[in-house]
């Protein structure tokens, strides 16, 4: 019902199917790794996927996510026409950030062998630099309102994923070059795709001539924040590691792993309702910005109940009992999790509103106090109850997030609601 009063919900599945396939392909080469590396080589790539996630955030943030607010009220065509742009503009930030960061690893890595290394190391910086472009090609399309475009980017990416690993491991060559590898290969043949069908649907109409100084200019605080927020994360799960032992953290990691449908499903719903929320912010209009934000929130709280009646605890009948043992040591924990996911989810749809006001400056404190909060959190709770702080202080920073970025934008509607309250008291006069 929620859904179906949407007026997009057309292209909801579409925004569903493509989180789920570009989620797949990362799980792919996860479980590539997990299966066929050395414990020690599996460490590294753990790092090295750390470092991926890391450096990928300075294209996205400082670029990509900035160019397709700037693009957003201009016709189908210039949107398109502008990605080989935007995505020209990338490679300079991308190759630098993924080459800096990928080359600090290996000082973390002392007990690997250089081959190892050198393997994980090339292959991860090329996988930062593609991975973006790719997003930013998909988000493009759904902002477009060609969401089956964007799924079928993320369906060639998983099926060259698998081929990719398939052909490594037939072919008998080092692993170490595989799992990053594939997800090169995969982001390299479905950019190409989809700017091949970027370009068929853009014709001849010019691009958007954007500046890297005014795109930085509103993604710096965007990047702030994102890694403020991730760098949190990490934080909180260290001081669980030291007070209450790897093995709370591994709990808590399982419970992490069981919880992300209700992200998947948050960023599925985000690629169809991201770009009405943002034009809504643009154009100051408060009522149609609350609808999409209920709409969004009530379809997150449903499936997350969903979510944790079919596998939040321990009952017979739940087959994740057994093949995730770890997930259900600590009774609770994961149905907390999965409350912990649904509130990290509901900022998504509020970040986005904000960029659509253009209210970036404002996020470093929000971002800085939300991730104090967590880190706080997580530290007074531990002590007394072990690996539930971790959940606990993702809702606590979840509040903080929601709330404050709704304190800023409510400046900005009020400017929009004094500029039309006049209009209304003409009409009622005459």
């Amino acid at each position: 019902m929620i859904l179906r009063s949407n007026p997009w919900a057309g292209r909801i599945s579409g925004g569903l199917i493509d989180v789920a396939f570009a989620s797949s392909a990362t799980f792919l080469i996860g479980a590539y790794a997990v299966r066929y590396l050395e414990p020690e080589v599996l460490g590294a790539y753990g790092l090295f996927f750390s470092a991926f996630l890391l450096a990928a955030l300075f294209p996205a943030q400082l670029l990509f996510v900035p160019a397709e607010v700037s693009i957003l009220p201009l016709d189908e065509r210039r949107q398109l026409a502008t990605v080989p742009r935007s995505i020209r503009l990338s490679l300079p930030t991308g190759l630098t950030a993924s080459v800096i960061v990928c080359a600090l690893v290996p000082l973390a890595a002392v007990d690997v062998g250089r081959d190892e290394l050198v393997a994980l190391g090339l292959t991860t910086a090329v996988a930062a630099v593609l991975s973006p472009a790719q997003d930013h090609v998909r988000r493009v399309f759904h902002q477009c309102d060609r969401s089956s475009l964007a799924a079928r980017t993320s369906v060639v990416q998983l099926v060259m994923v698998a081929a990719a690993l398939a052909a490594w491991s037939a072919a008998g060559l080092s692993k170490a070059w595989a799992p990053f590898g594939a997800l090169s290969v995969a982001n390299l043949i479905s950019i190409a795709f989809a700017l091949v069908m970027v370009r068929r649907l853009s014709g001849r109409s010019a691009g958007e001539p954007l500046s890297v100084l005014e795109l930085v200019g509103r993604g710096r605080w965007l990047l702030y924040s994102a890694v403020v927020e991730r760098g949190s994360g990490l934080l909180a799960l260290a001081v669980v590691s030291i007070v209450a032992g790897t093995a709370a953290a591994g709990f808590v990691e399982a419970t992490r792993v069981l919880s992300q449908p209700v992200l998947i499903f948050g960023m599925g719903l985000m690629a169809v309702m991201r770009p009405p929320i943002m034009r809504a912010a643009q154009r100051r209009d408060r009522a149609r910005a609350r609808r999409i934000t209920i709409h969004y929130f009530g379809a997150i709280g449903l499936g997350s109940a969903a979510l944790i009646a079919l596998i939040g605890f321990d009952w017979p009948g739940n087959p994740l009992v057994t093949l995730f043992a770890p997930a259900y040591e600590e009774p609770g924990l994961l149905a907390l999790g999965v409350v912990g996911a649904a509130v990290g989810a509901s900022t998504l749809i509020v970040r986005n509103e904000i960029i659509g006001a253009a209210l970036e400056p404002r996020l470093p404190p929000i971002s800085t106090t939300a991730s104090v909060a967590m880190v706080a959190t997580t530290a007074a709770l531990v002590g007394p109850v072990g690996p539930y702080a971790i959940p606990i202080a993702i809702v606590a920073r979840g509040i903080v997030l929601d709330v404050l970025q709704w304190r800023a934008l409510h400046d900005h509607y009020v400017v929009g609601d004094a500029a039309t309250r006049p209009d209304r008291e003409d009409s009622t006069a005459s």
